[in-house]
């Protein structure tokens, strides 16, 4: 009994180094699990980062050509509108001249020249309510017009600045540590720059054609005729064209006579009116995207941050984290989805893509890198 009780004291602590060497292992494994799933942690939350970032800066563009949308589809509704209440002014004022012949004619006619009078006193009352308030509205337009036309350069000229500001914006916000790497930021700024010298105003002869297209049938053409046996002696006509650039409505009333051993087309009453004798400068400019070469509307960036010790160690040397991302600029509209991108439709919106569809993304990063993220 003495000699077993002396070997069991001898063997006592035995356990002890096995159980330091296995929790020393275990302590090393749980560690490194916790470092590599913060490490794991820290690289979703760079990707999301990432995407946040680029996202911000292209929905900035976005925005920018869905304003300048805005804004030159508001300058052609001001137009059109001059061009509205001229051609009232011009047709006000025909009716008025029409309704004045007749009342020298019905005078002579029993009981009918009051109804004349009223007639002629009714025009005259329409036609100076019409140009009163055409006098009123026509320089709110031309303040709105100038209006627009600062707002239109100063989102072009500040769009690019505000799209890169954004970017370190809201990588600042989600990861303060990570960091745009320096090719990622050129490539911004030479996207944003492009893209902004893509934009020009445009020509004189489209502008033109868009601002008759835009006017309404009614103000465009103004028609009638009086037709007796399928016959038509008397026939009306208006219409609003651009001279020089102005507004002018025209309506006149053309009867068939009998000149020169044949019937012939005499104006007999007309009436004439432009947008500029109330005030109102058209547009001299609108903002489009130049024909030729597009510019880039996709992008491609990297972000790097410092991997820190798990909880509040310094960061460990060489180890870096990267994130690759990329989206682009794209124009959809519902109703038209072959439409060609223009800056007359707000219908600008952005999109992630796949990195490797990206075709300057190796200006960006190396080839190392884009082989291991197209795996």
């Amino acid at each position: 009994m003495t000699r077993n009780k002396i070997e069991l004291e001898n063997q006592r602590g035995q356990i002890l180094v096995l159980s330091v060497v296995f929790l020393g292992l275990l302590s090393t494994l749980v560690i490194g699990l916790f470092q590599v799933s913060y490490a794991v942690r820290q690289k979703i939350r760079l990707q999301i980062s990432a995407d946040a970032a680029l996202l911000s800066a292209l929905n900035c563009e976005a925005n920018a050509l869905n304003t300048l949308a805005l804004n030159n589809r508001a300058v052609l509704a001001n137009d059109a509108l001059a061009a509205q209440m001229n051609a009232l002014v011009s047709e006000s004022g025909f009716y008025r001249k029409l309704a004045e012949r007749f009342s020298r004619l019905l005078r002579f006619i029993p009981y009918a020249g009051p109804v004349g009078v009223f007639l002629a006193r009714g025009t005259k009352t329409m036609e100076m309510l019409v140009r009163r308030t055409t006098s009123v509205l026509l320089p709110f337009t031309n303040f709105s017009n100038v209006s627009l036309a600062a707002a239109r350069k100063g989102v072009r000229q500040l769009f690019p600045y505000l799209a890169i500001k954004l970017a370190r914006q809201t990588l600042e916000m989600n990861l303060p540590q990570a960091e745009l790497k320096p090719l990622s930021h050129a490539a911004l700024l030479h996207q944003t720059r492009s893209l902004q010298n893509s934009l020009a105003k445009l020509d004189k002869e489209n502008l033109e054609k868009l601002r008759i297209d835009t006017m309404d049938h009614h103000t465009k053409k103004r028609n009638w005729k009086i037709s007796v046996a399928g016959i038509s002696p008397v026939k009306k006509t208006g219409n609003t064209r651009l001279e020089n650039g102005n507004l002018t409505a025209r309506d006149q009333l053309r009867m068939k006579v009998f000149s020169r051993l044949r019937f012939r087309w005499k104006t007999v009453l007309s009436s004439r009116s432009r947008a500029r004798d109330f005030g109102y400068h058209p547009p001299k400019d609108l903002i489009t995207l130049k024909e030729g070469p597009e510019p880039p509307l996709s992008l491609g960036i990297m972000v790097q941050l410092n991997l820190q010790r798990a909880g509040t160690g310094p960061p460990l040397p060489g180890e870096k984290l990267s994130a690759v991302t990329a989206a682009t600029l794209l124009y959809q509209r519902p109703s038209r989805p072959d439409e060609t991108p223009n800056t007359f439709n707000p219908f600008w919106t952005t999109r992630l893509i796949p990195v490797a569809s990206e075709p300057s993304i190796r200006k960006v990063i190396s080839e190392s890198i884009l082989r291991e993220v197209r795996h």
